[in-house]
């Protein structure tokens, strides 16, 4: 059979016809479509080999990295890459086959988009190393990275809504609120008990606890164990409100739970605020679980019992009555939160100034009329309580560091306000809600915390692990609702407005997680300590246990003289005094430890001033025997 000779001309137009066509897939998959293969292979292939071998990011992190390590992962890079392009084309492939797409281009670059998140797996595993101390700013580089390439890889999925309908979608999004609040709360208290079990009270709790005492006995906000003129450096009259709930349950551990619960509790009036405000319950329920996530939330309930951090949740929910207009409820709240502490009239006279400023006429009277109550309680204080809400710049500026002490003044606050501790604290603030904040409307609500922030030179006040952080955390949190909303409308010709704002909300409870992993202190408590110094000890926990024994045993009336980190533990007393005024005490307990405290008391002792009535471990009980000897005890403290 003679076979038809193709002429030359017909040849060549079927290879140029297979080029134009190779060339129009190339050009519909755009550089994208090679460039997200290969990033994906060395995320995927390079993270494989982490787990597989974790000294390798511990040697690339302390510059050891040898040829060792580098011919195995680049296989694995191979192998990984290889692996994503055969599997992209395949479902890419099956879903055109379906009907589902109407490209095969279309449908592969979508694959690649949803896999780009694997890109970021070494950097998330590298967070597994001890970043936070010499590389701060790398960790939170790497959070962040990472959590962009989530919200990439999800802005083109379909809205949860949309799926499995709106009320079923609510439901949810309601009951993972709740569930990850009761969550929190039960890590987070676990977390704190175990720390006072270690004996690591902070001072602030022996305040709270001698003033509560003191206000059960009739001497409303009064603290023997504070300052000599028997007074807190704060009016904090809310704690009088918790008096009746410490009388049913006279223990320090009442005061963990009351703060804990409230602080997880403020994760309910910002999922209903950004529910309203973004008018979806998935991104709201995604932001409800970053804020219980965030290290600052968990830094001031771990740190200390701190009054100021019951504003976080009265803040937020003092700006949603404000967005929905509730008029009785918008007052009642704002009276509560003024009633935490005087300086909150600063943090109320911004947020109705805000709402001034906003182009709502309802809303501007509210905030009119907020300013002019924040103002006119301010000046009660200080006229009649004689306490001044300027107080605490007074206080955060109390302790200036030395090295700043031979500079300039104009120097010194220059250094002071943009030295790198503030940029850091500013950092971890941000990182966590990817800066939304900073692309909001009403960034005046940040200025009081932030100034009090930047001018202070006392190191809680510009911390993530100090209850001070409470006058900033609330107002981010509502700035970030209002910066999702606004970077979802500007977006919007490129991605579904919904789908866009699901895939930041998902990418802030990312970065709230994966920082959360390195700061959080709750976070961290689930994590075994590499050092064994830092696990709590036996001796600690029967040691706490004998002290709240003992407090049972002593009479109600007794004046018991201890310090801050003893003193909770013997808070079912009557008065509680700090150990520099023994001299007006029934019974003394104190720590040997301290040699400088042991040394006095057993000078004390031996003289006859004090005697020993029991001990356990470094604890000891005394019984005064001052009398008229007071001379001699002040002679014996001079020396």
């Amino acid at each position: 059979m003679i076979r038809p000779v193709v002429p030359f001309s017909g040849v060549v137009a079927a290879v140029l016809s297979r080029i134009d066509r190779v060339v129009g897939i190339v050009a519909a998959l755009g550089i994208g479509g090679f460039a997200w293969p290969v990033l994906i292979g060395i995320g995927l292939g390079v993270g494989a080999y982490e787990l597989a071998t974790p000294e390798f990011a511990h040697a690339i992190l302390k510059h050891r990295a040898t040829m060792k390590f580098a011919r195995p992962a680049l296989e694995a890079v191979g192998v990984a890459t290889l692996a994503i392009i055969v599997v992209a084309s395949t479902v890419a492939f099956l879903r055109f086959r379906t009907g589902i797409v109407e490209s095969r281009t279309t449908a592969y670059r979508d694959v690649l988009r949803v896999s780009a998140f694997l890109t970021g797996l070494p950097l998330v595993l590298a967070l597994g190393e001890p970043l936070e101390r010499d590389h701060e700013w790398l960790m939170l580089a790497f959070a962040v990275v990472a959590s962009a390439l989530v919200t990439y890889s999800f802005a083109g999925f379909p809205a949860v809504r949309r799926i499995a309908g709106e009320r079923i979608a609510a439901r949810t999004a309601t009951a993972c609120v709740l569930a990850g609040a009761l969550a929190y709360f039960a890590l987070a208290v676990r977390a704190a008990w175990a720390g006072y079990a270690s004996m690591d009270v902070p001072p602030a709790v022996a305040e709270a606890v001698s003033m509560l005492r003191e206000t059960l006995h009739g001497r409303l906000l009064h603290c023997s164990y504070c300052e000599s003129d028997g007074g807190r450096a704060h009016f904090e009259p809310v704690l009088a409100l918790l008096a009746p709930l410490y009388a049913a349950l006279p223990s320090m551990r009442t005061l963990v739970i009351a703060q804990t619960c409230w602080l997880a509790a403020g994760t309910l009036p910002l999922f209903l605020l950004a529910r309203r405000v973004l008018g979806a319950s998935t991104p709201a329920a995604l932001l409800g679980i970053a804020y219980l996530l965030h290290p600052a939330v968990q830094g001031a309930n771990l740190a200390e019992f701190g009054v100021i951090t019951l504003s976080v949740p009265g803040l937020i929910l003092l700006v949603y009555f404000l967005e929905s207009k509730g008029r009785r409820a918008y007052f009642a709240t704002l009276a509560l939160v003024l009633l935490i502490r005087e300086d909150l009239v600063f943090a109320a006279a911004a947020v109705g100034l805000c709402a001034i400023l906003e182009h709502d006429r309802e809303r501007a009277a509210l905030g009119f009329w907020t300013v002019v109550a924040a103002l006119m309680y301010g000046l009660a204080l200080r006229l009649v309580a004689g306490v001044s809400p300027l107080a605490i710049l007074s206080e955060a500026m109390r302790e200036a560091p030395r090295r700043y002490s031979k500079l300039p003044g104009a120097v010194a606050m220059s250094v002071q306000v943009f030295g790198e501790d503030k940029a850091s604290y500013l950092a971890r603030l941000l990182t966590p809600l990817l800066a939304l904040p900073l692309v909001s409307r009403g960034r005046i609500v940040l200025v009081p915390g932030l100034l009090l922030a930047l001018l202070a030179t006392t190191r809680r006040f510009s911390s993530i692990q100090s209850p001070e952080v409470s006058t900033l955390l609330p107002f981010l949190f509502v700035l970030a609702v209002r910066g999702l909303s606004r970077v979802g409308g500007l977006a919007a010709r490129h991605f579904p407005r919904e789908c866009l704002t699901n895939a930041l909300a998902l990418g802030v409870a990312a970065s709230s997680c994966l920082c959360s992993l390195k700061l959080g202190s709750v976070v961290r408590s689930l994590i075994p300590p590499d050092d064994a110094s830092l696990t709590v000890s036996g001796d600690a926990v029967r040691t706490a246990d004998w002290l709240r024994g003992l407090a049972r045993e002593l009479p109600r009336i007794a004046k018991v003289a201890a310090p801050a980190s003893l003193a909770p533990y013997v808070g079912t007393t009557s008065v509680l005094l700090p150990l520099r005024d023994r001299a007006n005490a029934d019974f003394v307990i104190a720590s040997a430890r301290d040699r400088a405290v042991r040394r006095v008391l057993d000078a004390e002792e031996k003289h006859g001033l004090l005697e020993r009535k029991e001990a356990f471990a470094n604890v000891r009980l005394y019984a005064t025997r001052y009398g008229h000897l007071g001379k001699e005890l002040e002679r014996l403290d001079d020396r």
